[in-house]
């Protein structure tokens, strides 16, 4: 018998995720609650269960943002620091934090999609739970929170629209329809901490808004995070520059994000020249002049792509990816209970050549880990959540980590390691099949998600990869142009120009072998749930040579040649106990694979 010595690497590895009840009830809110559409890779969380699951709900305004390591030093948070001025639901605090994934900490950042990103000065109603946190600053006195259901736990105030959205529903009058509904849903009255007259705001707004709308914009047709700029003619825009803003790509648009000031190439009275901020997307932009006028342009832009961008002291940097692993680009690991699932892996690997093979960038994948976290610790690894790990709403996000550098008086920044973590509860399609009903369609997401890891944003088009949202029933897998475009634009930049000393990504030859998922489709397992005996059976041109049975801690437990001339064979399980093990089945030519079974 031949003996592995997996027990060093297991040392972290998974239990039991969720149990059979906790899956239907979820399953179960997804259909019954959430047919409408998976937003962002997410799934719709109603008010009525963010008002139950959280436990503090207030309004107020973001006056000031500072990121933090966690104390392990594997993930930045930013601390968002928000001034109080109503209480729905909870204890009365003037002022509170509330803890955000990713961030900016000296020449480290990190961005996770999706997740709740806050600027300052936004206002709005947050919908909130204790955050477990622990980050590596000074001991805080404020309580410190965290978005319930990430960003759909942030209903931003659109002032000049009197409107309230998080992405998935628009509240039509601010104090019209949000205060009802959550003072309803409470039970309660709201508690005023400080003065705040919302409807006094958006009269003002309205007051404030120019009797004469954007007179132009050129191009209206262009990219985003790519420092293209566009050219705002009108009038009344003042001297002083005040600020642009454009639809947010993040929740197509249902609220307006603002261009850094370093953003604003030139600002005159008649004309403003700005980059397109990361997040801008296709829509309306409208320029707030610093004396109080708002002029909206009529005609909307139009976003082809976004890509990523590192915010840095209020500067917006482009990013890149380097040869990380020597071989000329990155390989990513999964997870062994992602490994395990075969329609999972075969899904994920479909969606991994997609960008590979139309855009040249150098991916591979390499062997598995026992790793189970999403950290910054040199592995680029693909899992599946555990327990509560991802927030509710969440189908999948995609952490990106980056390292920086100062070259000649100028900051850069480039791809370090990426994470990707799906749910394992969502009603996934891995196909090949298309997505049919309630179904999510996984190849979709993965596609979408690994676009990230490729450095591209979102965008509103229904009919690209990276657009903001997936609906259940709906199948995506196929790049579009600009997807593609997108996706060359990083990956000419990661060839051709070396940074910070690191060795410049080469592109693939789109040579990546799918053996792995041939091979699970010919080699069989069944049945599953097994009872006394599983069988092995493997197609004619397959040829087994050995199987090794670990068990769910690591451990060895026995091992049957499988070197005769069979195709079919028969394992003895009466001897073992209920629960689950790995196969790890060997061939003649060398080739392996992993196999999850179920001992009832």
């Amino acid at each position: 018998m031949i003996s592995v010595k997996l027990k060093v690497y297991l040392e972290k590895f998974f239990t039991m995720k969720r149990t059979l009840l906790l899956f239907i009830l979820t399953i179960g809110l997804v259909i019954n609650s959430h047919k409408l559409t998976a937003q962002g890779l997410m799934y719709e969380v109603p008010l009525i269960e963010q008002v139950q699951r959280s436990n503090q709900i207030v309004e107020g305004k973001v006056i000031s943002s500072e990121s933090f390591w966690d104390v392990a030093e594997g993930n930045i948070f930013t601390v968002n620091t928000v001034e109080v001025y109503k209480v729905f639901k909870g204890e009365s605090h003037d002022i509170i934090e509330i803890i955000t994934p990713g961030g900016t900490v000296g020449m480290s950042a990190e961005i996770v999609t999706p997740s709740l990103n806050l600027n300052e000065g936004q206002i709005g109603v947050f919908i909130l739970k204790d955050s477990n946190i622990n980050l590596a600053r000074p001991q805080s006195s404020l309580r410190s929170f965290a978005p319930y259901s990430s960003s759909q736990g942030f209903y931003a105030y659109n002032l000049v629209d009197n409107k309230a959205a998080n992405g998935f529903k628009v509240k039509n009058g601010i104090t019209q329809t949000l205060y009802p509904e959550l003072t309803q849903l409470t039970s309660q009255d709201y508690i005023s901490v400080r003065p705040f007259d919302v409807d006094a705001l958006v009269q003002q707004y309205n007051s404030n808004a120019s009797s004469q709308p954007i007179v132009s914009i050129t191009p209206l047709v262009t990219t985003a995070g790519t420092q293209s700029t566009i050219t705002i003619t009108g009038f009344a825009f003042g001297a002083t520059p005040g600020s642009v803003e454009f639809a947010n790509a993040d929740n197509g648009g249902a609220n307006f994000i603002a261009a850094l000031n370093s953003q604003i190439v030139s600002w005159s009275d008649t004309e403003v020249v700005v980059e397109v901020p990361s997040r801008a997307g296709t829509g309306r932009v409208r320029v707030v002049a610093a004396a109080g006028p708002i002029s909206t342009s009529t005609q909307d832009i139009t976003v082809n792509y976004a890509e990523l961008n590192v915010e840095s002291s209020g500067l917006a940097f482009p990013t890149q990816h380097i040869d990380e692993n020597g071989n000329g680009g990155a390989t990513w690991r999964m997870h062994i209970d992602f490994d395990s699932n075969a329609s999972a892996k075969a899904s994920f690997l479909r969606a991994f050549d997609t960008w590979v093979c139309e855009t040249g960038i150098n991916w591979e994948n390499g062997a598995i880990t026992f790793t189970d976290t999403a950290a910054l610790d040199g592995i680029n690894i693909v899992r599946f959540d555990n327990g509560s790990e991802l927030p509710s709403g969440v189908l999948g996000r995609n952490t990106s980590y980056w390292a920086g550098c100062n070259q000649g008086g100028q900051l850069s920044w480039f791809v370090n390691e990426l994470d990707i973590v799906f749910n394992d509860t969502t009603n996934w399609q891995f196909g090949p099949a298309p997505a049919g009903g309630s179904q999510i369609d996984f190849e979709s997401v993965a596609v979408h998600e690994l676009g990230h890891g490729h450095q591209l944003g979102h965008v509103i088009d229904n009919n690209k990869i990276m657009h903001f949202a997936i609906g259940p029933g709906t199948t995506s897998r196929t790049l579009s142009q600009d997807d593609i475009d997108a996706g060359n634009d990083v990956q000419q930049r990661s060839v051709n120009n070396p940074i910070c000393g690191e060795s410049p990504m080469t592109n693939s030859a789109c040579s990546l072998s799918v053996g792995d998922f041939v091979l699970n489709d010919k080699i069989s397992i069944y049945p599953i749930p097994a009872k006394n005996n599983i069988f092995i059976e493997s197609a004619a041109d397959v040829q087994l040579s050995n199987v090794e049975l670990i068990d769910v801690q690591g451990r060895f437990v026995t091992a049957v040649n499988l070197s005769g001339n069979s195709s079919l064979y028969s394992i003895d399980l009466n001897n073992l106990d209920s629960g689950i093990y790995f196969l790890k089945i060997s061939t003649k030519d060398n080739k392996e694979l992993i196999k999850k079974i179920v001992l009832e």
